[in-house]
């Protein structure tokens, strides 16, 4: 999957599939052991991070949306993801 951003030690990554599991934008966030998977609301759809860390993913998202749609946009077309 190709990596959106890294904040810190927090690293979001983007793909899309052709499965009903990718069907909805969103993104796999990543930090140390924790794993979650993120609608580009900010609502965690799947596994959690600790608080500070989801804190940080909510923020980051709702002031860069238009961007990641954007990308979101580029993986649905299956072109390469451009980092944020």
């Amino acid at each position: 999957m190709p990596i959106v951003k890294i904040l810190g030690g927090i690293i979001i990554r983007m793909h899309h599939e052709r499965n009903e599991r990718h069907h909805s934008a969103h993104v796999h966030v990543e930090y140390g052991e924790y794993d979650a998977v993120y609608d580009l609301g900010g609502n965690v759809l799947e596994g959690g991070l600790p608080t500070p860390q989801h804190r940080e993913i909510v923020r980051w998202m709702d002031a860069n949306r238009e961007a990641i749609m954007e990308r979101w946009e580029q993986a649905l077309r299956f072109l390469p993801i451009d980092r944020i």
